[in-house]
């Protein structure tokens, strides 16, 4: 609604503001004691509403500056992903010192203050959409069959990018080292540097970065069209999930091997799946995207509960883990599907 009433460009600062405010409020409430558990959790709630919906129309931008070409939105969507992965490795390494200089509610306050600081380079955004070219048009531009099978696909790609730093990184460290939170700690870190590697690895696949290389020691890869790499990309992701098994073994290496090709399956198929569905939405596209996007995260918000819940119900069991492979093995079977029914 915000992005069909103001634009793009306005109704992501407003949730960007929106999403500040309520951080703050939250933070300030609960940093001065004046806030109940329950209206922490309600408060919470509220700000993970805005979030989403920041993050939903976040998904729009790519779109209101290329419009359907898809070759560009491949290249937007697969920068911005991997420049986002970057904070994932360096905040964990940066909190100790931050939460020391500033203390537990100075460090959280940089987070809405960073929301804030993004806002006036939102407004600079040039939004004019430019005509769709001919590459885009192949691969499927303005097809609703190809935008419900991508948006499905990224919906389900999607839910591991939260699950995996919300919940299972820590409860699998704990699952492995039960008893010392330190160990713990460290299990879940470096979990999660080996799923950050995998992630970062398939992005730059995806913007061919291999391709490049293997060109530089003469080997001439060539470039397939849209729509098989799209059809590859579907299958790379219903087999990625398959690396998330080893979660459910007390093996820490197999896990932490696991992660590079499950991170990147998972990035790889996201960004082929966002992006063509970015290019197929039709020109009046508001709405169309935040459908799938709802889809994913109330599938995260069922995930992440469900875990903590088996989790206190079964401590220090594979029981957990062994539910979100049978998960993840529903949502393999979707890729799967998508495979099958892609042009």
């Amino acid at each position: 609604w915000l992005g069909a009433r103001f634009g793009v460009k306005y109704g992501l600062a407003a949730s960007l503001f929106g999403t500040a405010a309520a951080l703050t409020l939250v933070f300030g409430a609960f940093g001065f004691q004046s806030l109940s558990w329950g209206g922490l959790l309600a408060g919470l709630i509220a700000v993970q509403g805005l979030f989403a919906l920041m993050k939903t129309l976040d998904r729009d931008v790519p779109t209101a500056l290329y419009g359907r070409d898809q070759k560009k939105l491949q290249t937007f969507n697969g920068l911005t992903f991997a420049v986002s992965r970057i904070p994932g490795i360096l905040v964990p390494m940066a909190v100790g010192g931050l939460v020391g200089a500033l203390g537990s509610f100075g460090t959280l306050s940089l987070f809405p203050i960073a929301l804030l600081a993004a806002i006036p380079f939102i407004l600079l955004m040039k939004t004019q959409t430019p005509p769709s070219t001919g590459p885009s048009e192949k691969s499927g531009a303005g097809d609703p069959q190809i935008l419900h099978l991508a948006g499905l696909g990224f919906a389900t790609q999607q839910i591991m990018t939260y699950v995996v730093p919300f919940i299972v990184a820590s409860a699998w460290g704990a699952f492995v080292n039960p008893g010392d939170a330190l160990a713990a700690k460290s299990s879940a870190g470096i979990l999660m540097g080996f799923w950050t590697l995998g992630t970062l690895l398939g992005t730059l696949h995806l913007l061919g970065m291999f391709r490049w290389m293997a060109g530089k020691i003469g080997w001439n890869v060539t470039a397939s069209n849209p729509g098989d790499k799209l059809r590859t990309g579907a299958l790379i992701g219903a087999l990625g999930f398959l690396g998330y098994f080893p979660l459910m073994l007390t093996v820490p290496w197999a896990a932490y091997l696991a992660m590079i090709p499950a991170g990147f399956a998972g990035a790889y198929s996201f960004l082929l799946y966002l992006s063509a569905a970015q290019a197929s939405a039709p020109s009046d596209r508001s709405g169309v995207l935040a459908r799938y996007m709802i889809y994913s995260f109330a599938v995260v918000a069922a995930v992440v509960w469900g875990i903590a819940a088996l989790i206190q119900a079964f401590p220090g069991s594979s029981i957990p883990f062994a539910a979100l492979a049978g998960g993840l093995a529903l949502l393999g079977a979707a890729n799967l599907i998508i495979y099958r029914k892609l042009p």
